[in-house]
């Protein structure tokens, strides 16, 4: 065996290894000693570095890199003079080359044209012209009574002083239009871009992948029922699998509604990259936005059939015809009870809110074959509030009642057929409670006389969800910043749940149980464990992009906002304290010695106001935790405010007021939105009146049941608006020429104008 002697060179190079935690590399014949030596010395470098970097103070920190940045700038600046002097060499010995090779003849004519263009420009600056527009002092004099003043406006038109700004109008308007214009399929009809892959909507300006049939089935195993079934240990409702399967391809969850061109899908761009012929062979998981990732959630099918029964239920049953009570009356979890409040008046259009609350529906089934008779209250309120006509009183009452056949035969066969782990073990029902409604008797003081009938039979509805726990910049959605902070040091996000009032234990409530008409199938809960992990965050936005139309529901839409938003306020907390010295140590050494017992202990006494003086009790007495304000409070917009106020300091005042006021009951594309898989036909300008008033009252009952509609193409509007008209680019942040010139910088504010 051969024994190696280290040098003292080596035995120093090791030493110092050791001393910085630095892995010794051996002397082998796999590297040559002088790349082995010289990645030693680097490592040795790097780790003396961190090591004076993790002891600088924060003010020596910012020093250091702002020191660094200077530098580098320098050096940036320093290279582009150079090659700012480098092109300017080049451009005049180009131009004395040119001159050079000019005849005798051709250098007068130059000369002539130069000075007569001089003598040009000097008239137009002293009468107050440009090349781009003309004004005279004259016309200043009558629009500014002070008088013209060389500083002022007249200085500032002089082409030699201001610089033209560069403009491309006819270039981004034709890109606009096309994008716009791309759920356009053939001549009047319309369908909207969907992923395949996801299920969801591809709009504004996203990039539309055309994903090949041979693409899918190579990645068959990834997509399939069978991965599916085999991760979840069930077999898949026949229905369900049906509502995702493509004529010609069986046994892949896909989306039916994605648009195809021969045997080409539209696909998004996340899912385009994630079923790459590489990633095919590597992975067995399917996409993260996929439906085989636990989102298989399925639709409450036209025809509902009962097994024992001869004759179906439902033969043409859609979504449309699913009323705003419906859904809530069905649902598996609630506490207390929900209010449908209508308002109105001469002159005024029926106006319906519908205020939504938890309740405890465990006696469905059958309980309710009895309700009547056990004496319960019924758990369905419609209120007629205010003055209204006689007819708006007898419209609200009509509007009230459900449709009892239809509810009986949807409870059914969420019972009976669909599988539904919510409806488990209950007993089908024969009948169905309608809503009491609340009135006062007709006086003067509640009755109005009918003065125009047209727009008071006019009827618009609005969704009110009560939450008394919306998440505060202090505390959360917790009680106190105590329960907060503990729920930050000890990594406990809120419970994802609808919190409507103090009535409930929400940590029992689920998504799927509150909402069956979204999951008819029970399946696809933000909770649920699935192959490919996302975060529940990430879940709740991926409900809101999905192309099924009960997806886009106000109801529906409020309770994820609700839910997002404690989520958001948990993962946004921030803690603080003031740092001082305790039994003269520094705090952040005692702080360090803290166990979690200790400070959970402190945190009840506080919540009990228990004195403790220990220094667990002075920890929690000294920190302050607070999260990010919600978008639509005014803690949110002060602070919006206060972003806009310091890039008007830094970049001066906005040059331009830019306003866009789309209108979605005259949007074809709101109705393509709820109506996802379908072709929408406009109409023709040869259309009769009759047949545009009925194309109106399909768009606007469209913007009344699906808000969502609404939202996504006022979100795909705004991302052509600032990135092709604009030309704004978002992923580096800076502008490009628009229709505006090139951006320094812009702003936005969204306001929402009901009816």
């Amino acid at each position: 065996m051969e024994v190696r002697k280290c040098s003292a060179e080596e035995q120093a190079i090791k030493e110092k290894c050791e001393a910085n935690d630095v892995t010794y590399i051996e002397p082998n014949d796999s590297m040559t000693n002088e790349v082995r030596l010289k990645r030693l010395c680097n490592a040795i470098k790097n780790s003396q570095r961190r090591k004076r970097q993790s002891k600088e103070s924060p003010f020596q920190r910012k020093q250091r890199l702002g020191e660094k940045v200077a530098c580098e700038t320098q050096r940036l600046a320093k290279e582009f003079s150079l090659e700012r002097k480098q092109r300017l060499d080049r451009k005049a010995l180009s131009e004395r080359q040119r001159l050079a090779s000019l005849s005798p003849s051709q250098k007068k004519q130059r000369l002539e044209t130069r000075n007569a263009n001089q003598v040009k420009k000097r008239a137009s600056a002293r009468s107050g012209t440009s090349h781009s527009r003309q004004c005279t002092r004259s016309d200043y004099n009558q629009k500014n009574s002070k008088g013209p003043d060389s500083n002022s406006c007249l200085a500032s038109l002089n082409p030699e002083i201001v610089k033209p700004i560069s403009v491309e109008t006819e270039g981004p308007i034709k890109n606009a239009i096309s994008v716009i214009s791309r759920t356009l399929r053939d001549h009047c009809h319309f369908k909207a871009s969907v992923c395949v892959i996801c299920d969801r909507f591809i709009i504004g300006v996203e990039k539309i992948h055309s994903l090949t049939k041979e693409r899918i089935l190579l990645n068959s195993h990834r997509i399939s029922v069978k991965m599916y079934e085999d991760f979840y240990g069930i077999n898949m409702h026949p229905i369900l699998i049906q509502q995702y399967e493509i004529n010609d391809i069986k046994g892949l969850l896909l989306s039916p509604r994605s648009h195809r061109t021969g045997d080409s899908f539209e696909c998004c761009s996340a899912c385009f990259d994630a079923l790459r012929p590489s990633r095919a062979k590597d992975s067995n998981k399917p996409p993260k936005h996929a439906i085989a990732n636990g989102f298989a959630f399925g639709h409450v099918p036209r025809v509902i059939n009962i097994k024992g029964e001869d004759t179906p239920r439902q033969t043409d049953l859609t979504n449309d015809m699913i009323g705003d009570i419906m859904g809530p009356s069905l649902a598996a979890q609630r506490a207390h009870g929900f209010v449908f409040a209508f308002t109105g008046g001469a002159q005024k259009s029926l106006m319906g809110s519908y205020h939504f609350f938890d309740v405890d529906q465990s006696h469905v089934g059958a309980v309710i074959n009895h309700y009547r008779s056990t004496g319960a209250n019924d758990h369905i309120v419609c209120a007629l509030c205010g003055r209204m006509t006689p007819n708006q009183k007898e419209r609200a009452r009509e509007m009230s009642n459900l449709d009892t056949k239809m509810y009986i035969d949807l409870l059914t066969w969420l019972i009976c057929k669909s599988g539904h782990h919510g409806y488990k073990n209950l007993t089908p029902p024969n009948e169905c409670p309608q809503p009491i409604i609340l009135q006062d008797r007709d006086n003067d003081d509640n009755t109005d006389i009918s003065q125009d009938i047209h727009k008071e039979s006019q009827f618009s509805s609005g969704f009110t969800f009560t939450s008394s726990s919306d998440p505060t910049e202090s505390t959360g959605v917790y009680r106190n910043q105590t329960d907060f902070t503990m729920a930050v040091l000890n990594g406990e996000p809120p419970s994802l749940i609808v919190h409507g009032g103090e009535y409930v234990n929400g940590s029992k409530l689920r998504l799927e149980l509150i909402f069956p008409l979204q999951f008819p199938f029970g399946f696809g809960g933000p909770t649920v464990k699935r192959p490919t992990q996302i975060s529940q965050l990430a879940i709740l936005q991926h409900y809101m992009r999905l192309s099924l139309p009960q997806f886009q529901r106000g109801d529906f839409k409020l309770v994820v906002l609700n839910m997002f938003n404690r989520m958001r306020s948990y993962e946004t907390g921030l803690i603080t304290s003031r740092s001082s010295r305790v039994h003269g140590r520094p705090f952040a050494e005692v702080v360090s010695t803290l166990t979690e017992k200790q400070i959970k202990e402190a945190a009840d006494k506080r919540t009990n106001n228990i004195d403790d003086s220990s220094i667990a009790g002075e920890f929690l007495s000294r920190v302050e935790i607070s999260c990010a304000a919600l978008g639509y409070t005014a803690a949110a917009a002060k602070k919006n405010r206060r972003y806009m106020f310091a890039m008007c300091d830094r970049l001066g005042l906005p040059s331009l007021f830019f306003t866009l006021t789309p209108d979605d009951e005259l949007s074809i594309r709101v109705r393509m939105y709820a109506n996802a898989g379908n072709e929408i036909t406009m109409p023709s300008l040869k259309s009769s009146d009759d047949d545009c008033l009925a194309d109106f009252i399909l768009r606007r009952d469209a913007r009344l049941k699906y808000p969502g509609a609404c939202a996504l193409d006022y979100e795909s509007i705004v991302q052509v608006l600032v990135e092709i008209l604009f030309a704004w680019d978002s992923e580096k942040q800076e502008g490009k020429v628009g229709i505006f010139g090139k951006l320094l910088a812009f702003s936005g504010a969204h306001e929402e104008q009901g009816t």
